[in-house]
């Protein structure tokens, strides 16, 4: 598998709302914070990619904000929603106080060469099937788990 970059369809546009990518050897979900407004306190990110991460086999979600002054936070990914944050369901997202998530030293990642366009009705190969499914049927079947 390669890192890759995620990108969904809000307010209008395709934008890039994270990566999936190793961080110190580890499969992770990053949020790169450059000029976004509104993450001074909490983070979002819909519900089917972090599904998607989940099922790539991301162990943990950064935050990492690279402009000074630069830093990291992280938390396991699987404590979203359940110990940590919380999911709205008018919006489908997730999200995560930036309280709740343990500091770090500011890490070094794989960067993605390949960005992936995710909606929540279909697929990345576009097929009509949701990203669970579709990634489920891969597992299952021992397909290519990229």
């Amino acid at each position: 598998m390669m890192p890759v970059a995620i990108s969904v369809f809000k307010r209008g546009k395709w934008c890039v709302v994270g990566k999936v990518t190793k961080v110190n050897g580890v499969w992770s979900f990053m949020v790169i914070h450059r000029h976004q407004t509104g993450t001074v306190k909490c983070v979002s990110i819909p519900d089917f990619v972090l599904k998607f991460a989940k099922l790539k086999g991301c162990q943990w979600f950064y935050y990492i904000h690279d402009r000074p002054p630069k830093f990291a936070r992280r938390v396991m990914l699987d404590a979203i929603g359940k110990a940590i944050g919380w999911f709205n369901p008018n919006d489908g997202e997730f999200y995560i106080p930036l309280y709740q998530m343990e500091d770090v030293p500011f890490p070094r990642w794989d960067y993605a060469e390949r960005v992936i366009k995710l909606t929540p009705n279909l697929d990345y190969e576009g097929n009509g099937k949701s990203v669970l499914e579709a990634l489920q049927e891969k597992l299952f079947k021992g397909g290519d788990n990229q």
